[in-house]
Order: C-alpha cells, then sequence, then structure tokens
C-alpha cells in the first residue's frame, strides 16, 4: 500500500461483572488447631474478613453467603449485601467433626442458585475452603463438576496447613472451572481471600 510502516489497531471495551459469591467453610475438629496467630478458625475468620472488606472497595455489588460443613452441612447465610450480618453468623459457628466437603458443596450450589437471592446476569463463584482432607460424603469432585456443567458455577478451593490434601483440591476446582490456592498460615490466607475477591470477572460488550 506504498507504506513503509502500518500499526494494525483492534479496540474493545470491557466492564466488570457483579457477582454472586457463596463462601463454603470447613469447620471440622481440626480447624481447633492451634497456630501462632491463635487457631485455624481464627485465622479463616479473619480471612473471611479481608476478604468482605475487599468487595466493600470495589463498585460492583457483590451478594455474598455462607455455608459450612463439618460431619454434615448447613446454609448459614443467603446471598446478601450485608457483611455485617455475615460476620456474626460466622462468628457464631462452632468447630468439630468430621470433614464432608461434598456436602458443603451442594448446600454452597442451594444458597447460589436460590430464585430468591441470586440475580439471572450476575457471575456464580463459589469458594471452598479445607484445611483437611475429604473424608465424609458425596464425593466433591462431583459437585463441582454438576456446579459447573449444570449451573455455570465457577468452583475455586483454597487449602490451609500442611496437612490438607492439595492434589485432590486441584482435582475439585478443575472439575468445578476454577483455580486452587494453598496457604500456610494466617498471612497467606488473607492474601488469598484477597486475592480471589479482587479477581473480578470481565465481560467484552464491545
Amino acid at each position: 500500500f506504498d507504506r513503509g510502516h502500518f500499526e494494525p489497531v483492534k479496540t474493545a471495551v470491557a466492564s466488570h461483572m457483579d457477582r454472586d459469591v457463596m463462601l463454603v467453610l470447613d469447620r471440622s475438629g481440626s480447624m481447633g488447631r492451634r497456630t501462632p496467630s491463635g487457631n485455624r478458625w481464627r485465622d479463616l475468620k479473619r480471612a473471611v474478613a479481608a476478604f468482605l472488606g475487599a468487595l466493600s472497595s470495589t463498585p460492583q455489588d457483590e451478594l455474598v453467603g455462607v455455608a459450612s460443613y463439618s460431619s454434615s452441612s448447613t446454609l448459614d447465610e443467603n446471598i446478601t449485601l450485608d457483611y455485617a450480618r455475615l460476620t456474626t453468623t460466622i462468628d457464631g459457628l462452632s468447630v468439630g467433626g468430621m470433614t464432608a466437603i461434598g456436602r458443603g458443596l451442594q448446600d454452597g450450589i442451594a444458597g447460589i442458585t436460590d430464585p430468591s437471592f441470586a440475580r439471572a446476569n450476575a457471575a456464580k463463584t463459589i469458594g471452598v475452603m479445607t484445611d483437611g482432607q475429604h473424608n465424609r460424603g458425596i464425593s466433591p469432585e462431583s459437585v463441582a463438576r454438576t456446579a459447573h456443567d449444570v449451573y455455570g458455577i465457577t468452583v475455586h478451593t483454597i487449602t490451609f496447613s500442611s496437612g490438607a490434601d492439595q492434589s485432590h483440591m486441584r482435582r475439585v476446582a478443575s472439575d468445578g472451572g476454577g483455580r486452587h490456592w494453598h496457604a500456610d498460615d494466617q498471612a497467606e490466607l488473607i492474601a488469598v481471600f484477597e486475592e480471589i475477591a479482587n479477581n473480578l470477572p470481565t465481560l467484552l460488550t464491545e
């Protein structure tokens, strides 16, 4: 074209999407084990507080709910913007029992897909945290596949402490279309939760 130099240009417009998020937290007996900063459960509560604090600083409306598990599981809070209520609910939970990760995931799916609270156009994310090894109830891999393939939910996994089964939870994250993180101490766990909070999905709109 009789030009010695040219630069192709392509532009796109991107925007962050709102998210509906369900935290699925391990409250099995091992979460009571001591750490330099108190115990694992206290470390987790501080990480969740950092997670909610990071979400509070984003321009999006992030609805967050909580499910927890030990030998069985409970849907503790439906997704909400009332982060103070979530904190109060988590403060009221206690640790003890086995580690039924799959059951916790099932309650997480139920909470994040409840039509009374879920938003049709929001990206849906479940974050599953454990400090140990799955040893009770339904396989978490199969539940993660259902979450991703049937409901379009992204399932991330977080392991905490040297006793956590990292390879297993990597497979759960892979089946759920998500990522896996590991933390050895409270500072690392806080950093992981903050990274997830700031890892907003992006939608190309033009």
